[in-house]
Protein backbone atom coordinates (compact mmCIF):
# COMPACT_ATOMS: atom_id res chain seq x y z
CA UNK A 1 0.00 0.00 0.00
CA UNK A 2 1.18 3.60 -0.57
CA UNK A 3 0.31 7.00 -0.62
CA UNK A 4 -1.89 6.58 -4.24
CA UNK A 5 -3.94 3.92 -2.07
CA UNK A 6 -4.85 5.86 0.87
CA UNK A 7 -4.08 9.44 0.63
CA UNK A 8 -1.46 9.24 3.65
CA UNK A 9 1.83 8.44 3.60
CA UNK A 10 3.80 5.50 5.25
CA UNK A 11 5.39 7.88 7.76
CA UNK A 12 1.69 8.58 8.88
CA UNK A 13 0.27 4.68 9.53
CA UNK A 14 -2.44 4.26 7.37
CA UNK A 15 -0.74 2.54 4.45
CA UNK A 16 0.83 -0.25 6.48
CA UNK A 17 -2.66 -0.15 8.83
CA UNK A 18 -4.69 -0.53 5.26
CA UNK A 19 -2.15 -3.58 4.47
CA UNK A 20 -2.87 -5.42 7.80
CA UNK A 21 -6.17 -5.40 7.62
CA UNK A 22 -6.43 -6.97 3.77
CA UNK A 23 -3.94 -9.21 4.54
CA UNK A 24 -5.38 -10.41 7.75
CA UNK A 25 -2.20 -10.03 10.20
CA UNK A 26 -1.17 -8.62 13.23
CA UNK A 27 1.24 -5.71 13.50
CA UNK A 28 3.17 -7.78 15.54
CA UNK A 29 3.38 -11.04 12.77
CA UNK A 30 4.89 -8.67 10.23
CA UNK A 31 8.63 -7.40 9.76
CA UNK A 32 8.48 -4.21 7.30
CA UNK A 33 11.71 -3.66 5.66
CA UNK A 34 12.30 -0.09 4.52
CA UNK A 35 15.36 1.42 3.08
CA UNK A 36 14.22 4.81 4.08
CA UNK A 37 14.01 5.58 8.26
CA UNK A 38 11.24 8.52 8.08
CA UNK A 39 9.11 7.13 5.73
CA UNK A 40 9.06 3.08 6.02
CA UNK A 41 10.48 2.21 9.32
CA UNK A 42 9.08 5.18 11.62
CA UNK A 43 5.62 4.20 10.32
CA UNK A 44 5.65 0.69 10.76
CA UNK A 45 7.08 0.79 14.10
CA UNK A 46 3.95 3.11 14.85
CA UNK A 47 1.99 0.60 14.49
CA UNK A 48 3.85 -2.25 16.69
CA UNK A 49 5.14 -3.67 13.34
CA UNK A 50 9.03 -5.39 13.41
CA UNK A 51 11.20 -3.36 11.20
CA UNK A 52 14.90 -4.10 9.37
CA UNK A 53 16.61 -1.05 7.95
CA UNK A 54 18.44 -2.00 4.79
CA UNK A 55 21.28 -0.08 4.41
CA UNK A 56 21.92 -0.78 0.83
CA UNK A 57 19.38 0.71 -0.24
CA UNK A 58 18.29 4.27 -1.00
CA UNK A 59 19.65 6.29 1.91
CA UNK A 60 22.73 4.67 2.78
CA UNK A 61 25.29 5.98 5.01
CA UNK A 62 26.21 6.05 9.21
CA UNK A 63 22.75 7.17 10.28
CA UNK A 64 20.57 6.25 13.10
CA UNK A 65 17.62 4.29 11.29
CA UNK A 66 15.66 3.53 14.96
CA UNK A 67 14.87 0.09 13.14
CA UNK A 68 14.90 -3.19 15.59
CA UNK A 69 17.65 -4.52 12.69
CA UNK A 70 19.32 -3.42 9.88
CA UNK A 71 20.77 -5.45 7.27
CA UNK A 72 23.85 -4.93 4.56
CA UNK A 73 21.87 -7.56 2.00
CA UNK A 74 18.91 -9.71 1.74
CA UNK A 75 20.59 -12.60 2.63
CA UNK A 76 20.04 -11.91 6.32
CA UNK A 77 16.75 -11.84 6.35
CA UNK A 78 15.88 -15.21 6.84
CA UNK A 79 17.69 -15.25 10.14
CA UNK A 80 15.48 -12.39 11.38
CA UNK A 81 12.13 -14.18 10.27
CA UNK A 82 13.15 -17.20 11.91
CA UNK A 83 13.90 -15.38 15.31
CA UNK A 84 10.77 -13.22 14.90
CA UNK A 85 8.17 -15.64 13.94
CA UNK A 86 7.19 -13.21 11.72
CA UNK A 87 6.32 -12.76 7.78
Amino acid sequence: MAFEDTGKTKAEGLPFEKALKELGFAPSEVLMVGDWPERDIQGAKSLGMKTAFARYGAKKGGIDSGADYEIDDLGELMQIVKKENCL
